[in-house]
């Protein structure tokens, strides 16, 4: 049958435990800000290392008579039995904790266990929350950087702490709808956009990227809502020209989608897109002329679209076409 453990044996569990809740706590103090699933983690293992502590630790210190008597029986030789078969020793020298004593004790560790977290959670608040000089610039500082590696998770966390300190700024919150369209969190994104748009109805960006959200999901009507007004608020806002006529492109309503690249286009709006788009749909109207022109521009911005050769080479008969056939082939020229 297995020694009970000493008091000494008892402090030394203890100690080993209160050390590793201790370690633990400088580990959360380091892992803190990579999410809160890790943090509730550690601050468990921590309160179950500090509950262990507790309960291990020999609360009942014994001391007077008990103490002498204790050392009294450790000094003695073998036990010697009595002519009735009892031992002298055997129930005399030890010690048995009162019952009450043992509920004052477990009453008493689930009270210091209890403040015990909640001054934790209190230091860990204080420690994760913003500052009110320092700490907002630096929130603002860190969201960037993570935005810059691509981080978007980490990134949206620092942007939302940078808000909450400045609940008027609508840069973070256009930065917070960039930051989660590249979540893929688009409804979180149009949100976003819409409480910059509800603080400053004149941010065209805001628009223009919740018109782009919308043509991506294929909801045209909202995209299209959304570029005509911002087009009557601007009229000379390219990007919005171009984006419409994709929206009508994809619909295949050519005309409307032509008349509004022409717009782009005519306003300066240059790239090979635009270029590539326009010389198809003059192509299908049998404006060769004009959709050769426009798809020789288009190479002139990107050089390594095989069909553009290959229209080309449809277009333009002759050794003139046979360059741009051998390119479509894969062959130099």
């Amino acid at each position: 049958m297995q020694e009970p453990a000493t008091s000494e044996q008892k402090r030394k569990r203890a100690r080993l435990y209160f050390i590793l809740a201790v370690s633990f706590l400088f580990v959360l103090a380091l892992v803190w800000s990579l999410g809160a699933f890790l943090v509730y983690l550690l601050l468990g293992i921590i309160i179950s290392f500090v509950v262990l502590g507790l309960l291990a630790w020999p609360w009942q210190r014994r001391t007077g008579a008990y103490e002498y008597r204790e050392r009294s029986y450790q000094k003695s030789g073998p036990t010697h039995t009595s002519s009735k078969g009892f031992s002298k020793t055997t129930d005399s020298g030890k010690y048995t904790e009162p019952s009450e004593s043992k509920k004052r004790m477990v009453v008493a560790s689930i009270v210091f266990v209890f403040v015990f977290s909640i001054a934790l959670v209190i230091v860990l608040n204080i420690v994760t929350s913003p500052d009110d000089t320092e700490a907002p610039d630096q929130n603002w500082q860190t969201a960037l950087q993570f935005y810059n590696e691509g981080q978007y998770d980490s990134a949206y966390v620092y942007y939302d702490r940078y808000r909450l300190q400045h609940p008027d700024n609508v840069e973070v919150l256009f930065e917070m709808g960039n930051t989660a369209w590249n979540m893929h969190r688009l409804d979180s994104a149009v949100t976003m956009y819409d409480a910059v748009l509800q603080k400053n109805p004149a941010n065209e960006d805001a628009r223009m990227n919740k018109a782009r959200i919308y043509f991506d999901q294929k909801n045209y009507r909202a995209a299209e809502t959304e570029l005509t007004s911002l087009l009557n608020q601007n009229a000379s806002n390219l990007d919005a020209m171009q984006l419409l006529g994709d929206v009508y492109y994809d619909q295949e309503k050519y005309t409307e989608a032509l008349n509004w690249y022409e717009r782009a286009y005519s306003s300066g709006q240059r790239n090979n897109w635009i270029c590539y788009v326009m010389g198809y749909l003059y192509e299908i109207k049998n404006d060769n002329t004009r959709a050769i022109t426009l798809y020789k521009e288009a190479l002139q911005y990107d050089s390594t679209v095989v069909d553009i050769y290959k229209r080309l080479g449809d277009l333009i008969p002759g050794k003139d076409g046979d360059l741009y056939r051998q390119r479509a082939e894969g062959r130099q020229w």
